[in-house]
């Protein structure tokens, strides 16, 4: 074989290995959206995967969503991140959601459980501080091969039926 045909040869098995590469790295995961958004809430930041600017759960980068609702400063956060190879029990992701709550939030939760969200299962936790009139709702589903931490920070109690809705049109 001459050295033309081998450094063809070895230049295509570089390039087919970049591409590889490229297309299995965390760069390309799907971004979750939320279908539903009332008029009253909007976009207040999106922080793609690819610039790394949050640690995620179990992966060494997240991606982040978030929303505002304009007239109440209600908050939601969605941290998204390449899902660990193994499927999760409801028990686990139940687990999850208390155990980021208790650590971001410092209290322990009020309710835990397990829900349907967005066609599929999920844990959550949630609380409510009298001091600050904040409740809190931690969240955590797996979405084909993306792990979801939803938080969502609100005053007013009517507007968790809303939250939810939001939560429950997440797609990808």
């Amino acid at each position: 074989m001459n050295n033309q045909k081998l450094a063809g040869i070895t230049g295509g098995i570089v390039a087919t290995t970049l591409i590889a590469l490229v297309a299995t790295s965390g760069g390309d995961l799907p971004r979750p959206m939320i279908e539903y958004v009332p008029t009253n809430w909007s976009l207040l930041s999106l922080t793609p995967y690819e610039e790394g600017l949050y640690i995620g759960e179990h992966d060494d980068q997240a991606g982040v969503i978030e929303y505002v609702n304009q007239d109440t400063y209600d908050i939601i956060q969605i941290f998204y991140e390449q899902a660990p190879k193994w499927d999760f029990t409801p028990s686990a992701l139940e687990r999850d959601a208390s155990d980021i709550f208790q650590r971001d939030l410092g209290y322990t939760a009020d309710e835990t459980g397990i829900i349907a969200v967005a066609g599929t299962t999920a844990g959550y936790a949630k609380g409510y501080i009298p001091d600050l009139e904040i409740y809190d709702l931690e969240i955590v589903l797996v979405l084909d091969r993306l792990y979801l931490d939803v938080y969502a920070g609100y005053t007013t109690p009517g507007v968790e039926d809303e939250i939810k809705d939001m939560i429950d049109s997440i797609s990808l």
